[in-house]
């Protein structure tokens, strides 16, 4: 009797154990699609910061041309 108690017990704890494993697996699972949505998000925030950094500078050297322009202008 006491070694079917034994023996039962082992099973109940390796079911236990696999359960655990698998529930672990399941949170990492989540956790590595949760980084990999915001790497994406990064990479899209920083292609939308290169883009509005060069409309930036292209605005700041048309705001320059203007500046110039209408200093000439007004020494004629």
């Amino acid at each position: 009797m006491l070694v079917l108690d034994a023996h039962h017990r082992a099973e109940v704890d390796r079911l236990v154990e696999q359960e655990e494993q698998a529930s672990f697996g399941e949170e990492c699972e989540d956790a590595t699609g949760t980084i990999r949505e915001q790497q994406q998000q990064i990479v899209e925030l920083e292609n939308a910061l290169a883009t509005e950094s060069a409309k930036n500078a292209e605005l700041q050297q048309l705001s320059r041309r203007f500046h110039q322009m209408a200093r000439k202008l007004s020494t004629m």
